[in-house]
């Protein structure tokens, strides 16, 4: 994994929530299984290998979590850049995402916005 320090988008939020910083930004990092340090999420990485080899994904009832197969290991969508939620969004819209029950998400990732066909006569 990238040994490169990061600040995980987990701790930014109990920054903006006012919960603390928990540790100093740019201390986190990828650690050798491909989870973050600080959260214990998958990686980006990590998280689209799996939706691209099968791996069920559990919605959550929380706008930025699901689970990853059937490990149920974290991913937290604050891992995501744009350009990953760009992508995330394209694999979900061309239905190529292995749900688990119920088979989409009950709870709309924070970053996604549920559209409405138009329809027309």
């Amino acid at each position: 994994m990238n040994a490169a320090p990061f600040t995980c988008g987990r701790r930014l939020d109990y920054v903006q929530f006012g919960m603390g910083m928990r540790g100093q930004a740019g201390e986190d990092t990828w650690r050798d299984d491909g989870t973050c340090s600080y959260c214990g999420s998958l990686s980006p990485e990590a998280f689209f290998h799996a939706i691209d080899t099968g791996a069920r994904i559990i919605p959550t009832d929380k706008n930025y979590k699901v689970y990853v197969g059937t490990e149920h290991r974290s991913f937290y969508f604050q891992h995501l850049s744009e350009y990953d939620q760009d992508r995330f969004i394209a694999i979900h819209n061309r239905r190529l995402m292995n749900f688990a029950y119920p088979g989409y998400f009950y709870v709309t990732p924070f970053f996604c916005q549920r559209v409405v066909p138009l329809v027309t006569a």
